[in-house]
């Protein structure tokens, strides 16, 4: 099902990402090439959830883009180009989405916006979980589980929904890093450019990316690694570049020792990162691990950019009225989380939880009761 809310007359594209989004990444992390991620990056996306009496679960994805119109340039945007467009969506998703959901595409000039729907309604939770084990969708190295239980009583129904996510990178727990008032700053999103707290922020990730290569090498190894001397190294290297004046070209891996040319080390550069882990640490690491090590952290590094650009806000509807939950906000009995930032280094869960009365049963069963035992006096006294 395509829709168009207005006629297109100017040939279109998609706008990728604002300038003010590409700055703010954090430089001094050294990303390798974000040229994927940006292809889709910069997009609101919105998860809608809705659980129905019946035990259905209607399952919405909405993603919006920035569009340009180019000047002097009159052409209908045709079927292909939509096409294409729904296509990088399924292909760019957080969830598994396939061609049989009901699709449906809105191109707005005036606002120049471009709006992918998905829909779906799965039969159950077990269907849902299911869609979770499919392949190529992005969260799906956070193993996302989604858990419903109605536990019924005499008077009432507790409905319990539980949406989990697993941590990006294995680091030192947020809570213990940061102060209560920076941990509500971070999520509010009201850093600013260089900030105090945006660059400890950004530390911690760092931090964290370097405690994940750590681990992922113990994981693969038969035996584990002393691999305290670079982990010093590195983590003063992220101190020193981060809680100094702020430059906007500063990056903690910018290590002389291992640098050719005055290039930068990067996580894409496997070859010079692992030769600093073997300068440190005085040990060997052979090229089938330096392999794991680039795979598995090119992933999860893809994944925490592709959240930092996008901007991922869930809803969820149960029935029954509200008793918890841990939502960011409430309106119109719908409850609302944005993704949380601290996903990089710490499990998501966001849980709601409802009461439905069932006062209609107790009373349909007395008046059941009741008729049948004026029935049974009706019958004994014509007797």
């Amino acid at each position: 099902m395509i829709i168009l809310t207005h006629k297109i007359t100017n040939s279109l594209f998609f706008v990728n990402c604002h300038k003010k989004e590409i700055y703010m990444r954090p430089l001094y992390i050294a990303i390798f090439t974000l040229v994927i991620i940006l292809l889709s990056g910069c997009r609101d996306i919105q998860i809608k959830t809705i659980v129905n009496n019946d035990g259905s679960i209607t399952r919405t994805y909405i993603i919006t883009k920035d569009i340009q119109f180019k000047k002097d340039k009159y052409a209908d945007i045709t079927e292909d180009k939509i096409a294409d467009e729904i296509q990088r969506n399924i292909d760019n998703s957080y969830f598994p989405i396939d061609t049989l959901w009901e699709i449906s595409f809105t191109a707005d000039t005036i606002n120049k916006e471009a709006t992918t729907k998905f829909t779906n309604t799965y039969k159950n939770i077990k269907k849902l979980q299911q869609d979770f084990t499919k392949e190529n969708y992005r969260l799906k190295p956070l193993n996302p589980k989604i858990e419903i239980k109605r536990t019924f009583k005499w008077f009432s129904t507790e409905n319990t929904y539980k949406e989990s996510y697993q941590r990006i990178f294995r680091g030192k727990p947020y809570k213990e890093y940061f102060t209560k008032k920076e941990i509500k700053k971070i999520r509010s999103g009201k850093t600013k450019e260089n900030d105090s707290v945006q660059r400890k922020y950004y530390a911690w990730v760092a931090y964290a990316i370097v405690d994940e290569i750590i681990t992922i090498i113990n994981i693969e190894s038969d035996s584990a690694y002393n691999l305290n001397a670079w982990k010093k190294f590195m983590y003063d290297k992220i101190s020193e570049n981060t809680f100094s004046t702020p430059k906007e070209d500063i990056n903690p891996f910018m290590l002389p020792e291992i640098n050719s040319n005055r290039q930068d080390i990067d996580f894409s550069d496997a070859e010079r990162l692992i030769t600093s882990i073997q300068r440190y640490s005085d040990i060997n690491i052979s090229k089938e691990m330096e392999k794991k090590v680039q795979e598995s952290l090119e992933e999860k590094v893809e994944l925490y950019m592709s959240l930092f650009t996008d901007h991922l806000l869930f809803s969820l509807k149960l029935p029954g009225k509200i008793v918890e939950t841990n939502a960011d906000s409430i309106k119109n009995k719908t409850v609302y989380w944005k993704m949380d930032p601290f996903i990089a280094g710490a499990p998501v869960e966001m849980i709601l939880k409802t009461k439905q009365s069932n006062a209609g049963i107790p009373i349909t069963l007395v008046a059941v009761i009741i008729g049948f035992l004026s029935f049974w006096l009706i019958r004994k006294k014509r007797r």
